[in-house]
């Protein structure tokens, strides 16, 4: 019976240890689980903050988008202008060289008239002497 007894404490220190070990395994595991838990916790929080600055940009690159379609409406509109002011200045220069072509040729219809009258004129001096 005592050694039954003897037997019995011995299993149970025995189970106490392995009880013991159990537990301080498990109190490890728990501790590990926690750091775990953190760790994907601050994970989750760099990432939602790097969505919010994905987010930030892609805001930043809308504006800017939007900016240079204005920009490039801006200058089709300016280049527009330029070529018509560019046209009718083109126009303006073809009509006034036109202008002046006409002009010389009156022109010389004009001293070709004048010449023909010199001889007349000369012819009336003659008569009023």
């Amino acid at each position: 019976l005592n050694q039954s007894l003897a037997e019995k404490t011995k299993l149970g220190f025995s189970l106490q240890t392995s009880l013991n070990e159990t537990k301080q395994a498990l109190t490890t595991t728990e501790s590990q689980l926690d750091s775990v838990h953190q760790s994907w916790q601050e994970q989750v929080q760099v990432m939602a903050d790097k969505d919010a600055q994905l987010a930030e940009l892609e805001g930043r690159v809308a504006e800017l988008n939007a900016w240079m379609s204005e920009s490039q409406r801006e200058m089709a509109t300016k280049s527009q202008a330029i070529l018509d002011e560019t046209e009718k200045r083109r126009k303006a220069e073809a009509l006034l060289d036109a202008m002046q072509t006409e002009k010389m040729k009156q022109q010389g219809r004009l001293l070709a008239v004048m010449s023909s009258l010199k001889p007349l004129d000369s012819l009336k001096k003659k008569e009023d002497v």
